[in-house]
């Protein structure tokens, strides 16, 4: 199995369903920022990737409870 990381904001709330089997998938929106240097002018160069993300199982019933709605800081 591989894995991936990826760290960013929430762009859409976290959404559990179940299929008729009782199996869980979640869905929620993210965005990730990079900031890379121009090395010829040195200046900072940033951009944004959005990703749909879709978990399924046991993964997708972690990821509804834990992850915080859109806009929301955890304290």
């Amino acid at each position: 199995m591989n894995t991936i990381t990826l760290a960013g904001n929430l762009t859409r709330d976290p959404e559990i369903r179940y299929t008729r089997e009782g199996r869980a998938a979640t869905t929620f929106g993210l965005a990730v920022n990079r900031r890379t240097k121009n090395t010829e002018t040195q200046e900072s160069d940033e951009a944004v990737s959005f990703f749909d993300v879709v978990s399924s199982g046991e993964i997708a019933e972690n990821v509804a409870l834990t992850l915080i709605t859109r806009g929301s800081q955890r304290s």
